[in-house]
């Protein structure tokens, strides 16, 4: 077997996963820190993580020596349990059941930042205008299961990306529209926040409440039959659609404000390449510029929409190679036999 890299992470091989709270991702870094394919698999199919990773290992025929990991889920401690799925991920138990030496936990969001410096003009579709600026801070949100952020700084030593749970921020209306919406929509403990209404089940609970502010019985209990039938010009769905992305425009815009990231801003997650089309509307765009007094300020930074199937996985593959071009904080997060 050919030695690690001097300045791997991990021993390699190593598993790298993107587990969310409806699908996981596997991959396998070789020995001289190549990132193969994607396996995915649905996370309700299995009764626990490791179960998953027993399954992607046979299928590829490698052994690996280590593992790191993207959750989505709080990393605290030493069990992880996703936000929105069954799995709980405890790394002494994870390394002794499948002979790893080390395993590593990064937030499913954290590793789609990791990213950003290796997509390429064929990952992503422009969302109007702007220009990155090389080596500047950029950020990613994504609607999916749940609602994720986060951000790339650009430190000039190296790539160092944040972490947190951004999508959990309070949201609000501003038309007149909006607030007759807002009286129908359903709440969680009281709070509306940005992922109850920019996710999977929020765009349903978005379309309830459309529907209701219009006398109407809702139409549709799965997001992608909404999805496909804003497309087709149904007219609840697709003003429902059309908040959505207003709503998503926004919270990128909020986020944004608190990183200037001159780099620019992208959007990931599995719903958004489902509507891509309502994105080039304008509505999107013009509610990220839409914060006045910096609207000009807004307006250079720009936006894409990624459309690569495997994001996470790409950018744990680019940390497990090149740790050298980051500057991560594993304190907590990293765990070695013995």
């Amino acid at each position: 077997m050919t030695a690690p890299a001097r300045d791997a992470l991990v021993p390699l091989p190593a598993i790298v996963a993107d587990i969310g709270g409806t699908n996981a991702r596997f991959a396998f870094v070789d020995e001289d820190g190549r990132l193969g394919p994607a396996m995915n698999v649905r996370v309700r199919q299995f009764p626990n993580a490791v179960a998953a990773m027993e399954a992607a290992i046979g299928r590829a025929g490698i052994r690996p020596r280590s593992a790191v990991l993207a959750i989505a889920g709080v990393i605290v401690g030493d069990s992880v349990a996703l936000t929105n799925a069954h799995w709980v991920f405890e790394p002494k138990p994870l390394m002794a059941a499948l002979g790893l030496s080390d395993v590593v936990i990064l937030n499913d969001f954290e590793a789609i930042a990791l990213c950003l410096p290796a997509l390429t003009d064929a990952d992503v579709v422009p969302i109007g205008g702007g220009m990155s600026v090389p080596g500047e801070t950029r950020i990613v949100v994504g609607p999916g299961t749940g609602l994720g952020a986060a951000a790339l700084l650009g430190t000039g030593r190296g790539w160092t990306p944040t972490r947190g749970e951004g999508g959990h921020m309070d949201i609000g209306p501003r038309t007149e529209r909006e607030y007759a919406i807002w009286r129908h929509l359903e709440r969680i403990e009281g709070r509306t926040s940005a992922e109850w209404l920019i996710s999977g089940g929020g765009l349903l609970r978005l379309h309830r409440a459309v529907a209701a502010a219009g006398g109407l019985a809702p139409a549709f209990d799965d997001s992608a039959a909404l999805s496909r039938a804003a497309l087709a010009g149904d007219p609840i769905a697709e003003e429902t659609v059309e908040l959505f992305v207003t709503l998503l425009g926004r919270y990128a815009g909020d986020v944004a404000l608190i990183f200037l990231p001159r780099g620019g801003v992208f959007i990931a997650g599995g719903i958004a390449p489902r509507i891509a089309p309502f994105f080039q509307t304008g509505a999107f765009r013009e509610a990220f510029i839409d914060k006045a007094p910096h609207r000009q300020v807004m307006d250079a930074i720009p936006t894409r929409m990624i459309v690569r199937a495997d994001p996470g996985l790409l950018g744990l593959g680019a940390f497990v190679a090149a740790p050298q071009d980051y500057a991560v904080n594993l304190a907590g997060r990293h765990w070695r036999r013995g």
